[in-house]
């Protein structure tokens, strides 16, 4: 690959700076030095999730392997390497979006190329059924200036607690608001999605680092205790479900995948590559016999979990589906869109539709939301739905589709919402940190908190 004249003579300065480390200073690290660089500035466009240009820098190997203009590392050879010329100049081609490389962080690509471009990166070693365990959790609870923005949130079956998506954490509260129950400290910077097992014994918790892993945890809540925890894929993972037997965990992936994992060991059972878009959740039927998976490809696809066979699109395309909630009793699907769309469809097959495409299994279609929906939810009765919006959520008749309460007040997006169990309150998280809880039907707000302790 050429790269500008200019490039090259700045490329030869770094290279000599008196400013960088001396020969007799230790070889730049691939995994310390080198890869979070990459993760940082690179990895958004460049991961298997997204391959701009073919090319993936999650690790060595893919780094080393190129894309589809070739190498983008010539070992011992910085001047000859794209990844390290790409980046000079003013602008520099890449990183395409965001920041240019710091000199330092050019310095540090240029010495580990002209060094060999060596890959000292740790083996992880997975477990007895084949799992790669997590990160490590956090020595002590995080610190907070401010209150972390909240992307899941969810009642206890019992309705004593209610669980707090944080930083490194999930935090339990008592469902009054009167204060924190437990910290559930662990490794995952974020905490996107989360689902209690029916007997409430068990909370599973779905994201992870973006660009670098997904990451499944499962605690005890007896024991207040990690009783599983699992990297899958180089980026987060999304809108996770117990089985309804609790034996299995379904989510989707930033990779486009399904995937379904034994609750018992985190073994992977069933990974579904049938989304063309990122996708964002999966949930079981009733029965526990069939996969649901929904995402930003419009699609809501249904598959056989015993053989992995696809069974049909459940709808026609409108919006990229955000979010997704089924029916506590029933076969139904509640999504919200990212136009603002709120439907709720049968899970089955679609084969009644028409050259038309009619939508024939299209229940309800409630009204548009002033934006995009990323958090939705049924009461336990399945009588009432509830959609998170931009600036407020709002409750509507699960039959008639009429609108019981509009719940406003929130600064920014509402990315998560959650009915207590005997449905007579709701609440909701999301942008702006704040916990809300209202009463349903009158929508009045009951109590709004910061979920974590705010340091000084």
């Amino acid at each position: 690959m050429m790269f500008r004249r200019a490039a090259f003579h700045a490329l030869c300065l770094i290279a000599g700076s008196s400013a960088l480390p001396t020969l007799a200073d230790k070889p730049v690290s691939f995994e310390k030095d080198v890869l979070p660089i990459l993760n940082a500035s690179c990895a958004g466009c460049h991961q298997p999730g997204k391959l701009k240009g073919g090319l993936d820098v999650t690790t060595h190997k893919a780094v080393m392997t190129g894309g589809k203009n070739g190498i983008a590392v010539k070992p011992g050879e910085a001047t000859k390497s794209p990844l390290v010329t790409m980046t000079l100049g003013d602008p520099p081609e890449m990183p395409s979006k965001g920041d240019p490389l710091s000199k330092k962080e050019i310095a540090t690509l240029t010495r580990w190329v002209n060094e060999g471009a060596k890959d000292d990166s740790t083996a992880v070693a997975a477990t007895a059924s084949g799992a790669i365990p997590g990160p490590a959790p956090l020595p002590a609870p995080p610190t907070y200036s401010a209150a972390p923005v909240i992307g899941a949130i969810a009642y206890s079956p019992d309705g004593s607690l209610i669980a707090v998506g944080g930083y490194y954490e999930t935090i339990l509260h008592k469902a009054d608001g009167t204060g924190i129950a437990a910290r559930l400290v662990g490794g995952s910077p974020r905490v996107l999605a989360m689902s209690f097992s029916t007997d409430g014994k068990r909370l599973a918790t779905a994201g992870g680092a973006p660009g670098q892993y997904g990451h499944v945890q499962i605690w005890n809540l007896e024991t207040k205790s990690l009783a599983g925890s699992w990297k899958y894929t180089a980026d987060t993972v999304f809108g996770i479900n117990f089985s309804p037997d609790g034996s299995q965990l379904a989510f989707g992936c930033a990779d486009k995948s399904a995937r379904v994992i034994s609750a018992a060991d985190g073994k992977e059972l069933l990974k579904l590559d049938q989304h063309t878009d990122w996708c964002l959740g999966a949930l079981f039927t009733v029965d526990g016999k069939r996969l649901l998976s929904a995402g930003r490809d419009q699609a809501m696809k249904l598959t056989a979990i015993a053989n992995g066979q696809f069974i049909d699109d459940v709808n026609n395309p409108l919006d990229p589906i955000m979010a997704i909630a089924r029916h506590p009793k029933e076969d139904q699907v509640l999504y919200g869109g990212a136009n603002g769309g709120v439907r709720v469809y049968k899970i089955a097959d679609n084969q009644a539709r028409t050259a038309g495409r009619n939508d024939t299994n299209l229940v309800k279609d409630f009204e548009r939301q002033p934006a995009g929906v990323h958090g939705v939810a049924w009461s336990a009765d399945g009588a009432r739905i509830a959609v998170g919006s931009v600036g407020e959520a709002r409750v509507y008749d699960a039959k008639s589709g009429s609108k019981v309460a509009t719940l406003p007040g929130h600064d920014g997006g509402v990315f998560a919402v959650s009915f207590s169990p005997d449905g007579k309150r709701l609440v909701t998280g999301g942008y702006d940190g704040n916990v809300r809880i209202f009463d349903v039907p009158s929508g009045k707000l009951v109590t709004s908190f910061v979920p974590v302790p705010i340091g000084k």
